[in-house]
Order: structure tokens, then C-alpha cells, then sequence
């Protein structure tokens, strides 16, 4: 199968970015300007070497992880809802991949990847089996549930945030674009969990959360695309920001202004 280069605005990028497979799937490979490569091959597997082959897994591992983090967020959010493990398993792992879906849907990345990598809903289901005994330890104490729920949803904001803005900047859109897409790869799952769990969701409310993602995503923007650093240092100072402002604001009590 034979992969070509592809770019949304015409312009080529060097390293690792995503190409059109034959069978109109796109695909994460090493590539440069004017080259093609078949899958599988030495010249590809060569090129994804060192540490581009680490860049690439770190990047998997930030969307597991943060697939896993809110799957849990997801079910400690339902726990006082009194649904059966069906139910609260079913909303784990939407939470977990909502954000996504809807990132990919948005860029026209099809099939979205929790259908080209099932390995997504098999790390969603284990997160929101994994949060039923969370959920049975801190039975009967509300302050538990609300500390580990708003633990899990900073860290899951804070992964999905910066992993929405990477992947969108490898597909070849805009830094602009990128921003908008981290956003809404972080709150997505959250819109998802909190209606399931029929709440008003927390973009709504005045907190300091999309805004929170917004700051991320904007930082590693820059850092990125702009002062030129690089990935794994542009996504942690991301990751940590979003994280930070999160948890200080629920800390302070700080939110956003009203409409009266």
C-alpha cells in the first residue's frame, strides 16, 4: 500500500506528519517533500527511527492515558445517578472518546481513530471498569467523589487539550485551527459526561475550564509553530498549564464572569 504525502493548505512539513493511504485512510509516517512510501518498507521503518519513533509514542501514549483518566472522570460523575455497571461503563467510555470523535469528525479525519485504532475503546472500557472501585471505596463521602472527579477531569483536560492541538497541527492545518480543535478535544468529553449525567455542563457554569484549555493550547501553539522548541517540551509546558490553572482555580474559587 502506497502512501503520499497530503497537506490541507499546500505547504509541505518535514518530520512526521499524516498521509493519505491508498484505501483513503489517513495514516501518522515520516515523510518529506515530493516522496512516497510503502508500508511496512525499510526506507519507512528506517526513517521512523530514534527518536521520531519515540515522538510518535509519546503522543499515543498522552491520548491513552488521557482516554483512560476521562473514561474514570466519567464514571465517578454518574456514580450517584444509580445506574447499573452497564450503564456507568457505557458512559465511561464515551466521556473518554467524545472529545475526539468530535475533533475528527470536525477535521474530516474518517474513519475517526477509535474506529482505525480500537485499542482506544479496549483502554476506554478498562478505565471505566478500573473507576468502579474508586467509586465503591469513596462511597458515602461526597467530598471524595468531588476531589477525585475534579483530579481525573484536570489531568484528562490537560492531556486531551494538547494532544487535540498536536494532532490537528499534523494533519497540516493552522496554529488557529489547532487551538480550536485542542479546545474542544478536551471540553468535548466533559459536554458529553455531564449531560449523560444530567448536568449543567462545566463550560456553562463560569469556571475556569475551556478557558483553562484554551491557555494550553494557545501556549503550545506558540511554542511550537513559533519559538520553534521542541514537541515533547512545547506539549508538557501545555499539559502543565492547563493542569495548573485548572486546579488553582477550583482551589480559589476563581470563575469566569456572569450575565445578569
Amino acid at each position: 500500500m502506497t502512501f503520499s504525502l497530503i497537506s490541507v493548505d499546500g505547504a509541505v512539513r518535514e518530520g512526521v506528519v499524516r498521509v493519505l493511504a491508498a484505501d483513503g485512510t489517513l495514516r501518522l509516517a515520516e515523510a518529506s517533500a515530493g516522496e512516497s512510501y510503502r508500508l511496512g518498507s525499510a526506507a519507512t521503518q528506517s526513517r521512523l527511527s530514534g527518536w521520531k519513533q519515540w515522538r510518535l509514542r509519546a503522543m499515543e501514549f498522552a491520548e491513552l492515558a488521557g482516554t483512560i483518566v476521562f473514561a474514570i472522570s466519567g464514571v465517578i460523575a454518574v456514580a450517584g445517578q444509580r445506574l447499573d455497571w452497564f450503564g456507568i461503563v457505557v458512559v465511561g467510555i464515551v466521556t473518554a472518546v467524545g472529545g475526539g470523535t468530535m475533533r475528527d469528525l470536525i477535521l474530516g479525519n474518517t474513519p475517526v481513530f477509535w474506529i482505525q485504532h480500537e485499542i482506544y475503546l479496549v483502554f476506554a472500557f478498562l478505565g471505566s471498569i478500573a473507576a468502579i472501585p474508586i467509586v465503591l471505596r469513596l462511597a458515602g463521602s461526597a467530598a471524595g467523589f468531588e476531589k477525585s472527579l475534579k483530579l481525573a477531569d484536570a489531568l484528562g483536560l490537560a492531556l486531551f487539550a494538547i494532544v487535540g492541538a498536536s494532532l490537528t497541527l499534523e494533519l497540516g492545518f493552522d496554529g488557529t485551527t489547532a487551538v480550536i480543535c485542542g479546545v474542544l478535544t478536551g471540553v468535548g468529553g466533559g459536554v458529553v459526561r455531564d449531560l449523560l449525567a444530567g448536568q449543567t455542563p462545566l463550560i456553562m457554569r463560569g469556571d475556569v475550564y475551556a478557558t483553562a484549555a484554551l491557555a494550553g493550547a494557545t501556549a503550545f501553539v506558540l511554542l511550537y509553530e513559533i519559538a520553534a522548541f521542541p514537541l515533547w517540551l512545547s506539549s508538557i509546558a501545555g499539559m502543565v498549564l492547563v493542569f495548573s490553572l485548572r486546579m488553582v482555580a477550583l482551589n480559589r474559587g476563581w470563575s469566569l464572569p456572569k450575565l445578569r
